[in-house]
């Protein structure tokens, strides 16, 4: 994951939400299963999908939005390293 993550996001995105990110990815995995609770009640692996699913897509924005910035104001957007 965190090597697909490297390739799609480049240093955008810091160490701790790589780690993070691919725990919130089984939650999506797993709720994609056959035996599955099709409801999304507190608890349900269909639940977990659905708060992964708002992590990951806030943090893949976060990292589009600084690539953005440094092309809009003509910076090469790979020569960025996240700091922590």
């Amino acid at each position: 994951m965190a090597t697909s993550l490297r390739v799609f996001c480049g240093k955008y995105m810091p160490e701790n939400v790589v780690l993070e990110f691919s725990e919130k990815f089984k939650y999506i995995t797993q709720s994609l299963q056959l035996v599955n609770f099709p409801f999304a009640f507190p608890g349900t692996k269909v639940y977990n999908a659905i708060n992964a699913r708002k992590y990951i897509v806030n943090e893949i924005e976060k990292c589009a939005k600084i690539s953005f910035e440094r092309i809009s104001n003509s910076k090469d957007p790979g020569k960025i390293y996240f700091k922590e």
